[in-house]
This record gives structure tokens, sequence and C-alpha cells, in this order.
């Protein structure tokens, strides 16, 4: 049997005909064959946590694979059969009850197997394959047939866990791919939607083809909702205070509308529940409302359902910022004023973002309002501000060009994380991202800079300056200024670990599988500054998953007796600090030679990287100082040392090759390892 690709994805992944070939088709029953002609093309599939896992295989093309659908298993199938604890299986739930996009034939089928296999019962076998663990045979939870099909359940991984390990994967992460034509269609709609007026952006949301006349409108979920939320109003008068303080402020500023009572019973509508997020390390606006566009009935959709999430236009830019960010010895940071409550939804949207409220938390009456500006909680939200952002820069390209080039880089969300060579340039790039952004109605604030001299300077111009200290030394700065997550003391120009939050966590410790991976998921450490005590717990991490606990199970003493020393180990983390700017306090034209020194190194149980940059000025004086550091557990399956060597010099390539890319001056490097063996 051959393998075949559904002509639509072969399409959207533009992939390149390579031949047609001939095929003779036998349909079941049939007594002869039917001629047809396909296009074959090559492609790739790769294990999405280990790309090293990876297969090229050559697929005919045919307009459809089959004509029904091949069901996954349940999300609770691993406690249905305890033979699948702590193996990975290789399965989305989003892509449930989806026609089959790809059919591994047995051209390719023994390429991706191992051989190993799990019997579950007389009818039912797990089969190991690149992609993770697969289910073949008969079950009769569902009373269907399984074939080879991979089957993973992020659901019970939690959000923060998942945060954990993509930070992991920054710097490192294959390179982002071309953008496919259907992106570029949905970028093209955009730029057609988008309107200029009253110094402010219009768009409209990218609905998906027909979506809009099939959404419910969940009018009775929404004002369930809002009923409960009501009475926690009653029982909590502050947590009320706070909301229609938020609520009168949109009201005021025109960012909600009520609706007429006689278009209450309008058609095509949807009306979203809505929560407040309550965000202690904000220094300002530490209530904001989040809306619920994924709430739905039983069996109808929600309005992210029918909405795409847009292209991501800033891949990896998190890591690629906080090197940026190193380069310069003036350094700018800065955020945008509620940022998406500044662009306008289109009109013939906003009946699709409507919502209860009511000034009396105890009256029954209940007002209907709709959102008139892009939302926290539409899944489309981020894109349309990113998109939006850059549409406008478009305007300002003749008359700022340098200023331009540099927020189409230094910009992640919101943040404005940029620097310049001198406080002279670091004012007129400053002076000019502030006045672009006015033009759209978007203000640019909390301005903080390594330089006493430009901070008086933007005073005068009338700046919102950030003017709350921040000092790794001073006890009484509850909350240290972050850039990307990163503690940052512009006094001292240096990035430090803050543990405040984390240690306020271990005090409530239960030492389970599920609170070892929420202290995990508390760790944000994008530059690999921790790198040799975070190694620590994913170690742990492996072999609790491999004991198959459930989520509230305690771990063994011999585990706990790790945890317990790695927590102790929490207080002293606030010692770490490394330099913001990579020649720490010399200039650029006193440099001589610039290295970048990349090590590796590996063990049974781990294999890792870091990259330290050695500056030697002309004067003979040399500093060296961290640049980033990433580390990985050694998979179950057993690897050879000299195997676990090449991940780790592999690893080591990839994060020196993302660093020496951002840097902004010529670098000389070296690779070094210890292995006599890889």
């Amino acid at each position: 049997m051959r393998t075949f690709i559904n002509r639509e994805i072969s399409k959207k992944l533009k992939l390149n005909v390579i031949r047609k070939e001939s095929l003779s088709v036998y349909a079941f029953g049939a007594k002869q064959a039917k001629e047809q002609s396909c296009n074959v093309v090559r492609l790739k599939l790769e294990n999405r946590d280990e790309p090293s896992l990876h297969i090229e295989i050559e697929a005919l093309e045919t307009e459809q694979i089959s004509a029904t659908t091949l069901p996954v298993p349940e999300t609770n199938i691993s406690k249905t059969f305890n033979k699948l604890k702590g193996l990975q299986l290789a399965y989305r739930v989003k892509n449930k009850d989806k026609n089959i996009s790809i059919l591994i034939g047995v051209d390719y089928y023994y390429e991706i197997v191992s051989g190993r296999l799990k019997r579950l019962n007389d009818k039912l076998v797990a089969t190991e394959t690149i992609f993770g663990w697969c289910l073949q045979g008969y079950i009769g939870l569902t009373n269907d047939l399984l074939s080879l099909k991979i089957v993973v359940d992020e659901r019970n991984i939690s959000d923060q866990l998942q945060q954990f390990w993509k930070l992991e994967n920054l710097g490192v992460g294959s390179e982002s791919q071309e953008e496919h034509s259907f992106d570029a269609d949905i970028m093209k709609e955009f730029e057609a939607g988008i309107t200029y007026q009253d110094n402010r952006c219009k768009v409209k949301f990218p609905w998906k083809s027909n979506m809009k006349r099939l959404l419910n409108n969940n009018r009775d979920i929404a004002s369930r909702r809002f009923s409960e939320l009501k009475s926690n109003f009653i029982n909590d008068p502050s947590l009320f205070s706070d909301y229609k303080k938020v609520i009168d402020e949109h009201l005021r500023e025109g960012i909600i509308e009520r609706i007429k009572d006689s278009d209450e019973n309008k058609e095509n509508t949807y009306y979203m529940p809505h929560r407040a997020v309550i965000r202690k390390d904000h220094s300002t606006t530490r209530l904001r409302i989040v809306f619920d566009a994924s709430s739905h009935a039983k069996g109808q959709l929600s309005l992210n359902d029918c909405l795409y999430i847009g292209l991501n236009l800033i891949p990896d830019l998190l890591f690629s910022l906080l090197l940026r960010f190193r380069n310069h010895p003036v350094t700018i940071t800065a955020d945008i004023q509620k940022a998406f409550l500044q662009i306008n939804i289109d009109e013939e949207d906003r009946n699709f973002i409507r919502f209860y409220w009511s000034n009396n938390p105890e009256d029954d009456n209940e007002e209907i309002y709709r959102m008139t500006r892009v939302l926290f909680g539409v899944c489309s939200s981020p894109f349309l501000l990113a998109a939006t952002i850059k549409y406008h820069l478009k305007r300002y390209v003749e008359q700022f060009p340098m200023t331009c080039e540099l927020l189409e880089y230094s910009l992640y969300v919101d943040d404005l994380i940029t620097g310049r060579e001198d406080i002279k340039y670091a004012f007129k790039t400053s002076l000019e991202a502030f006045n672009i952004f006015k033009d759209a109605s978007m203000n640019l604030r909390k301005w903080k800079i390594n330089s006493v001299e430009l901070r008086d300077r933007w005073r005068k111009q009338g700046l919102e300056i950030d003017e709350s200290n921040y000092s790794v030394n001073d006890n009484s700065a509850v909350t240290p200024c972050k850039v990307l997550g990163l503690s940052w003391d512009s006094d001292l120009d240096i990035f430090y670990f803050d543990a405040q939050n984390l240690e306020k966590f271990l005090l409530r410790r239960i030492n389970t599988k599920r609170y070892i991976l929420q202290v995990a998921g508390r760790i944000f450490d994008s530059l690999g500054i921790l790198g040799p005590f975070t190694i620590k717990i994913k170690c742990m991490i492996q072999e609790i998953w491999c004991l198959g606990l459930d989520w509230d199970d305690p771990i063994p003493k011999q585990l706990t007796t790790a945890m317990n020393e790695w927590c102790e180990d929490i207080k002293d983390l606030h010692l770490i600090n490394i330099p913001r700017y990579y020649l720490a306090d010399a200039k650029l034209n006193e440099v001589d030679v610039v290295q970048l020194h990349c090590f590796s190194d590996a063990s049974k149980r781990a294999y890792g990287a870091v990259v330290y940059i050695r500056v030697v000025f002309k004067n003979g004086r040399i500093i060296s100082n961290f640049v980033a550091s990433k580390s990985r557990v050694a998979p179950l399956k057993t690897l050879s040392m000299p195997r676990l060597e090449l991940m780790g010099a592999l690893l080591a390539a990839r994060l020196n090759y993302k660093i020496s890319k951002y840097l902004n001056f010529p670098v000389t490097q070296y690779f070094w390892t210890d292995s006599s063996i890889g």
C-alpha cells in the first residue's frame, strides 16, 4: 500500500510536485481497477517535541483519502489501561473527528515504528513510533476500529507546564517556515478591511468562511455566568467596586456602549461571559476584565471557533529581543497603555461581542452592552494588535525610516524594548516612537532607561516616566522591574532572578505530581541563567512521569528528599545576576576582538550547552559575560554516550547560531567539548 496526502493540505504546505505516477485503484469488492494519474510530492514528518526524530517521505496527492473520520481515543485512556501510564502518546485532541490528512502506507510504516509493542488486551496494542506511542486494534469503548494514528492529549498537562517547556525551546527551535498562501490571504483580507478614522485604526475580525451565520448567540450561558459573577460581587463588595470603576471608565472612553432596547433581540449576535483578572505584580491597572469568547452551549460553536487566530507576527521574538536588548549601552523600555483597547472594531462585528452588566448586583435586571474595541479573550486579538501596528508603521517609513525599522523588531505585544548607541540617538528615537504611536491614539508610557540624563530630558518633554525604584538591593521594592519576564535593575544595569513569588508558593508545599509541575511552571528563565538549577527539576519531572502517578498522589520518599533539597536552594537564587550590557562599561570603539565561546556536555541523564562572550579591549583589558544556556533531559529511550554528546553539540550549534545572528558586532566563534567519543 502506498502513502497518500490530501491535495488541499499539500497545497497549503506548498509542497513541490516531483513527478507524476499512474495508479491502479481497486475499491473494496470491485473486480476491475480504476486508472488515475497522481502527483507525487516530498515532505518531512517530525516529532513535535524532538525534531531530530523525523522521516522524509514521498506521497501521492489525492482529493480525499477517506469519506469517513477516525475518532481518537478518549482523553482518559491512560487511566483505562495502566500500561499506558508514563508513555508519551502521540495524538492531538484538536484534530478530533477531522478528515484524514496523511495516510502512511507499508512503504514507510516500518521506518516509523520501532518494533516495541505493549499489549493492552486481547484486541488492542500500543505501538511505539518516532512520533510517540500509537494505538492499533479494536476498542470496545467506542466500537470503532482504530488504525495507526498519532494521539497526544495536551489537556492533561497544565498550561503553566506547557509554557515551561516552550521557554526551553526559545533560541534553539527550528527556523520559522515561509508564510503559506493561506496566511497571506488572511493578511491580505486584514489590510483590505482596516481603516483609519479620527486618529484611530478600525479593524474587522478574521472570520472563517461562512462561520458567522452558524454562530449561536450563547445568551443563556452568558446570563447564567453573569448571575454567578453577581453573587461574587455581593460576597466581595471591593471586587464589585473595582470592577465597576473599570466598566464606568470604559463607558466614558467609548470602549463599550449600551445596546438600545430596539436592538436587544437582533439576530446574528453572540454574548460573552466575563471575569476579573487581578494582577498583583502590576503597578497600574491591577484589575483587567477578560471575556470568554470560547464559551458555547453543548453542540454549538463559540466565537473563537469561528475566527482565525491569525498569523504569528512575532515568532521567536522573545529570545531575539532579549539578545538585542543586551547589545546597546543605552536602553529604552516603555509600554503601550491599554494597547488592545485603542483599536476600534468595525460596527458590523460589534454585535458578536455583547455582554451583560448591572450597576446593582442585587438587582435582577441586566443591561446589555457591547465592546467597540479589540478585547482580551478573543483568539485573534494578538494578531489584530500586531498587524495594526505593522500597518501603522508603514505610514511613517519615509518620515522616520530608522525608528520604524527599529520598532519592527523591538515590540513584543505592547512592550517596547530597545536601545541605542548613545544618549543623543536614544532621545531622538524615543520622541519619534512616541509621536508615531500618538497618531494612532496609542500612548507610550512608563518610560524607563539606564541613564539619569535621558530620564531628565524625557521629563522636560512631558513623557510619562516610570519613577518606581526597582533595585535588587532595595528591600522596599516589592515588585521588581520586568523586561520580558526577567528582573532588571536599571541602576546597576543587571539581570537577576526574583524568587519572592516562588518562595511564597512553596510555603504550602505538597510534594505531589500536580504541585511539582505547578512549581516548574512558575520559573521563567528564557536565557537559561538558572540552567544548572532548573535541569534538576526537569529530571525529577521525568522520573515522576515514568512512575505513572495520578495528579495528587504523593511522590516517593527518595524524590521527596531531592525536591526538598532543590527547594532549599531557592532562597539563594537572588544572588545570581548577569550584566545586561555585553561590553559592561566600555564602548564599542574601544574593543579589539569579540569572541563567542560555546561549551557543550552530556551525561546519561541530561545534556546542555552554554555560551559566553569574551571581549578583548585595545588597552589589553579582557572581560567575559554569560550570554545564554539551554539544557535537555536525556530521552527515556536509552541512547549511547556518543549520541548524547552529539545531541549536546547540536544544541550548542543551534544556540550559538541564534545568538550570533542578533549581535550587532562581528564575532569569532569557538566550540568546546570534553568528549573524546562524540
